[in-house]
């Protein structure tokens, strides 16, 4: 489930993904001299999006 909420913390919206499994992962690189902030990437395969609010 995905929720979005608005800067006062109300609830805006929500969906339901059906039937989703991770298909890939994306994860940072790491350095102890590097300065550079932690990104990760998933993406979700799945069979439908259906919204509840």
């Amino acid at each position: 489930m995905i929720t979005a909420y608005d800067q006062k913390g109300d609830e805006k919206a929500r969906w339901e993904i059906l039937r989703c499994y991770p298909c890939k992962y994306t994860g940072p690189t790491l350095t102890a001299s590097g300065g550079d902030m932690a990104n990760e990437t998933i993406e979700l395969v799945h069979e439908g999006i259906k919204r509840t609010k």
